[in-house]
């Protein structure tokens, strides 16, 4: 087909996005678009060109070969944008229902291979010159009465339709074709994205936003609990385990305040930083109302990131309050275990007492047993000396050489057995007393042998 004979008169253009990370959506949509269409030029839209962020394909309908449909891919952040521009005869009417209905059907073949579709825009377009009557037939094709904010750029006039639906809608009245090409494939895709992305986020922030409202309730109701508790059972004999309880009941509602407020912070930073970018694209539109398209929507979303804010700084408010509490758990719980160690020392301080006492009192009793055992090894020792040795020889002794050997004997005995019995406690023989006391216990025995043998001589 010859390039003067393509269908030249544009009447619209519909868009989709998608995330880069898709796999394959160009290729799946290229498939459904050739159940219907033709390609004209076959390079390009596998193929993005990244410095210039735009390629654009051409169509022809099989059936219709009046109806021409240019195929553009963008890169908008990390969103792929695809518009399709579709072209008729000059002498043929626009068919915005075929239109309508071709772009749902293209997101309904990708979504059926898995693929997400972020969003489906459909726009009108038609002379300015007949657009009272180009704007009511495009109305009538949607099929839903809507209302409508409009903007200008340059000489053209760009009308949004607003409405609870599952699509964006526009209408453009072009007055001039100087810039009308760049309005339909670079500047108004973008800021429909913005517009589109921005509200997707505060639908996904705001059910987030339940479940972390709910949570800080519930925590906030927990938290008045504790401090109540605290005064109810202030260091009563339960105050350790009441306190221990608490803090790690405080330290859980810390968690999950500081992952709440984590999750907040970012909705905030990532929703401030789009409704910029949504803000610079606003000052290329030349309407400086505030209800005109898009600025109409920039006071909403501005409200929203207000309420954003507000409630980081309820949660940080909240996590501040839990980690107070936190604080006067710990501290309480120093004050008692410092008021347990102070009845702890005094208790020990008792019992070293006690135990001192008892001390001087085992001394005394050793000593006393020790006395008792000398007087019974004297008494018994002297009784078998006298028994072994021969008779009568013991006896002529002087008190004083008896009394010598025999105490000798005794006490040597006694600080042997003393020795002997701490070297089996301490299982470490105490070698130097044990054999000073044996020396002498062996001694005595030598005595008490010898002496009685010279005395019989004396006496023979």
């Amino acid at each position: 087909m010859a390039a003067a004979a393509l269908p030249e008169k544009l009447i619209g253009a519909s868009y989709l996005f998608f995330l880069q990370n898709d796999s394959d959506p160009i290729v799946k949509l290229k498939e459904h678009i050739g159940d219907s269409f033709i390609p004209h030029m076959t390079e390009g839209l596998f193929e993005l060109d990244l410095d210039t962020q735009k390629h654009t394909e051409t169509y022809i309908s099989k059936d219709a070969p009046q109806l021409r449909l240019d195929v553009a891919r963008h890169r908008q952040d990390n969103v792929i944008s695809v518009s399709m521009a579709s072209f008729i005869g000059t002498d043929d009417d626009p068919d915005w229902e075929r239109q309508i209905k071709f772009v749902d059907t293209c997101a309904a073949a990708l979504e059926s291979n898995g693929i997400d579709v972020l969003g489906k825009t459909v726009v009108g377009v038609g002379d300015a010159s007949e657009s009272a009557e180009s704007f009511s037939a495009y109305r009538e094709a949607i099929g839903t009465p809507l209302e409508h904010v409009s903007a200008k750029f340059g000489r053209n006039i760009i009308h949004q339709l607003l409405g609870d639906l599952d699509r964006q809608f526009f209408f453009i009245e072009v007055s001039s074709n100087a810039d009308f090409e760049n309005i339909i494939t670079d500047k108004l895709p973008g800021i429909v994205w913005s517009m589109q992305r921005l509200t997707r986020e505060m639908a996904f922030f705001e059910d987030r936003l339940v479940t972390i409202r709910s949570e800080k309730k519930q925590i906030d109701e927990d938290l008045s609990k504790v401090f109540h508790q605290k005064v109810g059972s202030a260091l009563d004999a339960d105050s350790a385990q009441v306190l221990e309880d608490q803090i790690t009941q405080l330290s859980s509602m810390y968690s999950m305040m500081a992952t709440d407020l984590h999750l907040v912070s970012d909705a905030v930073s990532t929703f401030d930083r789009d409704l910029v970018a949504l803000g610079e694209r606003a000052k290329e539109f030349g309407a400086d109302e505030e209800d005109a398209f898009p600025r109409y929507r920039l006071a909403a979303f501005r409200a929203y990131l207000k309420e954003l804010r507000k409630n980081q700084a309820d949660l940080r408010l909240s996590l501040d309050n839990t980690k107070a509490a936190i604080d006067i758990a710990q501290t309480q719980a120093e004050i008692l275990r410092g008021s347990q160690g102070l009845a702890l020392q005094e208790q020990t301080r008792e019992l070293l007492d006690q135990n001192l006492i008892l001390q001087d009192e085992r001394a005394s009793l050793q000593a006393a047993a020790s006395v008792v055992e000398l007087v019974v090894i004297f008494y018994y020792s002297l009784v078998a000396w006298k028994t072994v040795a021969v008779y009568g020889t013991v006896e002529v002794l002087t008190p004083l050489a008896k009394f010598s050997v025999v105490g000798t004997f005794s006490a040597a005995v006694v600080i042997l057995t003393h020795f002997v019995g701490a070297s089996l406690h301490s299982k470490k023989v105490k070698w130097v007393p044990i054999l000073v006391s044996g020396s002498f216990v062996l001694a005595a025995l030598i005595a008490m042998a010898l002496l009685p043998g010279t005395v019989a001589d004396d006496v023979h």
